[in-house]
């Protein structure tokens, strides 16, 4: 008699089994729960991140040849930009259905989808109406993981780029082409 004490003191009833079994399914769905959500966050950053890498690269390169540029122009009211470049050679930047193109060449990655760029370029005139300060060129992008769904939010990014090339310091026939004559 004392030994069929025993087992029964040992072992666990059909509802201690049952109650054990649910807090041990609701603790495994609240884990895989926040397993999943910091998979998704992890997925939203690194696209994010890619984003970003990707517009600054571009942007990069742009500033780098922006200021060594002049005679800047709008183009395509304000979704394009040209000038003379550091080696005098035309540049134009465009904004192309989902990419940044530089000279008909995409400077971006088909991973990025580039929903919006806009150029504006300023130069403070003087009293005679001949500005022989730099050219300062702003450029915001906006741009998203390609094939991303709503979960994303766009990136923004804007910067402004000084040209280091005054007006007095282009090429005199240019100069002169270009109603710079004055700028000494």
């Amino acid at each position: 008699m004392e030994n069929l004490k025993q087992k029964k003191i040992l072992g666990f009833t059909i509802v201690e089994l049952l109650v054990g079994m649910s807090l041990f399914v609701v603790i495994v769905a609240i884990a895989s729960g926040i397993f999943i959500r910091s998979v998704r966050n992890e997925r939203r950053l690194i696209l994010t991140n890619e984003v970003v890498d990707n517009l600054n690269s571009a942007l990069e390169l742009m500033g780098r040849e922006i200021r060594g540029g002049y005679l800047f122009s709008i183009q395509n009211n304000g979704a394009g930009l040209r000038f003379k470049g550091p080696t005098g050679n035309d540049v134009t930047y465009s904004f192309d259905s989902n990419f940044i193109i530089r000279n008909g060449v995409q400077i971006t990655s088909p991973d990025i989808k580039v929903t919006n760029l806009v150029f504006k370029v300023m130069q403070i005139n003087s009293a005679s109406g001949v500005s022989c300060s730099p050219w300062r060129v702003t450029i915001s992008v906006t741009a998203l993981p390609a094939g991303s769904g709503n979960d994303i939010s766009p990136i923004y990014l804007q910067s402004t780029i000084s040209s280091r090339v005054l007006p007095k310091d282009m090429p005199l026939k240019e100069k002169f082409e270009n109603g710079y004559g004055s700028c000494n």
